[in-house]
């Protein structure tokens, strides 16, 4: 698991996301980026590499934290997922 702090990419571009991985020396493994709420930019830039999957807080399950490898939240999704399973 890695906490990211909340980011936006400018424009769609898969070699942002691509560099952003490489950063987190993630390249070789599935990852699952959660977001806490929809950002175009960072899906379109992710949706065409077969190891990457991009969600919002709110679509977070089992499954896919399971079926990845790192799991990669920002801080506004943990804070979404805090409040989500304090209730």
């Amino acid at each position: 698991i890695i906490v990211l702090e909340d980011f936006n990419f400018d424009v769609v571009k898969t070699k942002s996301y691509i560099q952003l991985v490489a950063d987190l020396q993630a390249t070789d493994v599935r990852t699952l980026l959660v977001l806490p709420a929809a950002n175009n930019n960072v899906y379109l830039s992710s949706r065409n590499l077969k190891k990457a999957k991009v969600i919002t807080a709110d679509q977070l399950n089992t499954y896919d934290v399971l079926n990845a490898g790192k799991l990669l939240l920002t801080t506004g999704a943990v804070k979404l997922l805090e409040e989500a399973l304090a209730k």
